[in-house]
């Protein structure tokens, strides 16, 4: 009997059992010239509503004539108060002009999937494309793209992150699953949170620039609000990959680069050049980061304290099609005191594979293997190079090797007389190369 009562009566009691069940907007309300009431639920605001001229700026609408620029459109969004905005991904919302976002708490979501949702700038002038003034605003699923940066200087900027002088630090500004492409720099950061994750940032001289000015440069705010010292922290950099870039990935250089703290993990840079220039300041991490198709340095540190360096990979080639190969895979100068480089592979590079001069370094260098380094004549080159100041230069070394074709200079030369080398598990593969070598102490543990 029961296959004969039909999917009417199991319809009818499951909508009965669960008529205490939260109102769930469907599909059809979504998308068509429905009630606002799903939408209020949701809390979703259509970008293209702000283009039109209806009193009701709430609906959903399936017909509209784009603008050619919607430059007066984002930033009526941007000022709507809305907690979340939607970017339609039918096609490119092109505009010409600045804008900003300025309160607090906004999202800005994208209707398709692969960055569909595409923010467009027309115009390539020396200026940002977008500000964020406010604190904890966001874009996912969204694309910003400028056609070209050429002739541009560092004013030009995708994403503009900067609060008023004297403001609070705080921004709290989330990107992530989304595509910057176009500018000098994709994002420019100065304050206190900022966070890029899986995304794809592409063709620029920088993608991701952290950035604290001088302290002339800028009004303290009250308590710690916007102090060099405590402003500069939860920057995290995860998942992305760099494509076509000039110089780096990410930068952090400027009067107060030391301060930041700073996490840049599971990256990719290919078709471009490293991963990082500039400071790591006390507790910052560069790990799992992937370097192919790099003829500059893949990691360069200009200084910084009790940061870490842990599980990362350079890997060139001298391919006769194509020779990709930097001159180190990373280098230090500057003070450096506390650090740890922890797994490290290199393969392929024309001098030292790891270069540590002009500066003083304290630290431990563990579980490194190199292997082809100095094309130009390995006689001349090292695995690893330290040229410190004397004394003040101490370094432990845990299980070095170097696979050469042909002879280096050492695998760990310590080249100034006064610095110390202590060491363990230093293995020469391919043709015999030194251990150690140098003008300093070196001590086997």
């Amino acid at each position: 009997m029961v296959k004969h009562l039909g999917r009417r009566y199991f319809l009818q009691r499951f909508l009965t059992a669960g008529a205490a069940l939260p109102l769930i907007a469907s599909a059809q309300d979504l998308s068509g010239e429905g009630p606002d009431q799903p939408v209020e639920q949701l809390n979703l605001t259509y970008i293209k509503d702000y283009g039109s001229d209806a009193i009701s700026l709430r609906k959903f609408r399936k017909t509209r004539v784009d603008p050619s620029n919607w430059s007066s459109t984002l930033q009526a969004a941007a000022d709507s108060g809305e907690p979340t905005i939607r970017v339609h991904a039918d096609a490119p919302v092109t505009f010409a002009d600045q804008w900003s976002i300025n309160e607090d708490g906004q999202k800005w979501v994208g209707d398709g999937e692969d960055n569909s949702s595409l923010l467009k700038r027309t115009t390539i002038v020396d200026e940002a494309a977008i500000v964020v003034r406010g604190e904890r605003n966001g874009m996912r699923n969204i694309g910003i793209q400028c056609d070209s940066f050429a002739g541009m200087s560092e004013a030009n900027i995708g994403v503009h992150l900067i609060k008023p002088d004297g403001g609070r630090a705080d921004q709290d500004f989330t990107f992530r699953d989304g595509y910057v492409s176009g500018f000098y720099y994709l994002a420019k950061n100065r304050g206190r949170g900022c966070s890029f994750i899986g995304s794809l940032l592409t063709r620029a001289r920088y993608c991701i620039d952290f950035d604290w000015p001088a302290e002339a440069d800028y009004v303290k705010g009250g308590g710690d609000n916007a102090s060099s010292a405590t402003g500069f922290r939860r920057l995290l950099v995860d998942g992305c990959e760099f494509h076509a870039i000039q110089v780096a990935g990410v930068r952090n250089r400027g009067a107060n680069a030391s301060n930041a703290h700073l996490i840049v993990r599971n990256c990719y840079s290919n078709i471009g050049d490293g991963i990082f220039v500039g400071s790591l300041g006390d507790g910052s991490v560069i790990e799992n980061c992937t370097v192919t198709h790099a003829n500059t340095i893949a990691f360069q540190i200009d200084g910084g304290a009790n940061y870490t360096i842990r599980n990362n990979s350079v890997s060139g080639t001298r391919a006769t099609i194509r020779s990709v190969e930097p001159m180190s895979f990373m280098t230090m100068t500057g003070h450096n005191r506390g650090f740890v480089i922890n797994g490290f592979h290199g393969t392929y590079c024309r001098g030292h594979g790891i270069d540590l001069h002009s500066g003083d370094f304290q630290g431990v260098i563990r579980n490194v293997d190199l292997q082809e380094i100095g094309s130009a004549g390995a006689l001349t080159y090292s695995g690893v190079n330290v040229v410190g100041t004397g004394a003040d230069t101490e370094i432990l070394a845990d299980g070095v090797s170097l696979r050469n074709a042909f002879s280096g200079q050492a695998i760990i030369n310590m080249a100034t007389v006064g610095s110390v080398l202590k060491f363990h598990g230093i293995v020469p593969l391919g043709a015999p190369t030194p251990a150690t070598g140098g003008a300093g102490t070196r001590t086997a543990v």
